[in-house]
């Protein structure tokens, strides 16, 4: 079901929090990492309102750049300070040791049961995915909308997210050899071996990700691909420079040029709306159908995706990153600033209508 989500940019996310905040009782959910995004929208809660409970986790990967990691450890003092005390940090393994299966998703889910008793002491849930990667906060934030819609509460839950993305591209990821479906975005994911069932891929295009692309097509084989490109964005050229650097796959995956599909970097619905559009489109011609989805881009139009895969239980392929290291290619040309916050109210009393609708995914 589509919704009239609630979300403030541009200035009036200080605004709502300054208004919203200063009563509420916070869950707050953040990690810990070396993106210099990192604590800001927790220091700016802190100056609103004592009344926030943090809990903060730590991705563990092997591969991860000594500059990264050191710059992660400089974070992790940080917020010692901004406490008053060692903060208790949260290990979250992204790879099984065993066969090396991604897991982080789950593993997380299992310590916020363990570390959270009952969300109905909150008034509110935070979320801040600055310093997560998308194979985590998209489990995360499906978690607790589940859990709210389960047990019927009157919690709201929220996104918060810096927009800049310059740091979403500053980083350069080194895959898994293998493609997964995300945790509780598996939905339908069935009828992708189904011959008769028509398959369209959506992935969204970032620059040097060639090899990533591949596995998913190959690990997919959809019937049709609709590759999403940032426009709107922070650099007027990059629709057409994607274009020229993916023409080959394009042209491999035989998608016509009117079949890409623009949605912008900075407004987290126009995905959401772009995706349900064609979606729904496709399925008044198409039965079966399946509609998968890789969201790839900006922190914040990747909020899109992960909101349209909610409402309409569609699936989410991706490839886990072993590791990140600086990209000197894209450098960040200017530092992230709190005036760019994000904010979407993803549920709560806000909708009043949402607890009729039907959700396939369950806490476990």
């Amino acid at each position: 079901m589509k919704r009239d989500y609630i979300w403030h940019g541009n200035g009036d996310s200080e605004t709502f929090l300054k208004d919203y905040f200063p009563s509420k009782k916070i869950l707050f959910i953040g990690s810990i990492g070396f993106d210099p995004r990192t604590l800001m929208t927790f220091e700016k809660l802190r100056g609103i309102t004592s009344n926030i409970q943090p809990i903060f986790f730590e991705e563990e990967r092997k591969a991860v750049a000594g500059t990264l990691k050191n710059r992660a450890k400089e974070t992790s003092a940080k917020l010692a300070e901004l406490l008053g005390h060692p903060p208790n940090i949260i290990n979250i393994s992204i790879f099984a040791s065993d066969d090396g299966a991604p897991i982080g998703g789950s593993e997380l889910i299992k310590s916020v049961q363990q570390n959270i008793k009952d969300i109905s002491e909150y008034s509110d849930v935070v979320i801040d995915i600055c310093a997560m990667s998308r194979g985590i906060f998209f489990p995360l934030v499906r978690y607790f909308r589940g859990l709210i819609k389960e047990k019927k509460l009157d919690t709201s839950l929220h996104i918060l997210v810096v927009d800049h993305p310059s740091v979403d591209y500053s980083y350069k990821p080194q895959y898994h050899d293998r493609a997964s479906w995300m945790k509780g975005f598996d939905a339908d994911a069935g009828l992708m071996s189904t011959p008769s069932a028509a398959k369209l891929w959506l992935p969204q295009l970032m620059s040097s990700r060639t090899g990533m692309y591949e596995t998913l097509f190959g690990f997919l084989r959809p019937d049709d691909v609709c590759p999403v490109l940032p426009f709107p964005g922070i650099k007027p050229k990059m629709v057409d420079q994607l274009v020229i650097e993916y023409r080959d796959l394009i042209s491999n995956w035989e998608t016509s040029l009117q079949h890409i599909v623009l949605a912008s970097e900075s407004d987290p619905l126009d995905l959401y709306d772009t995706v349900i559009r064609v979606h729904k489109a496709r399925k008044k011609i198409c039965d079966p159908h399946v509609t998968v989805l890789s969201p790839m881009g900006s922190k914040v139009s990747t909020i899109g995706g992960l909101l349209a895969a909610m409402d309409e239980s569609l699936p989410v392929a991706y490839v886990e990153t072993l590791g990140y290291h600086e990209d000197s290619n894209s450098p960040v040309s200017d530092v992230p600033s709190i005036e760019n916050l994000v904010h979407v109210w993803v549920d709560g009393p806000v909708y009043p209508h949402v607890n009729d609708e039907k959700e396939s995914f369950k806490p476990t």
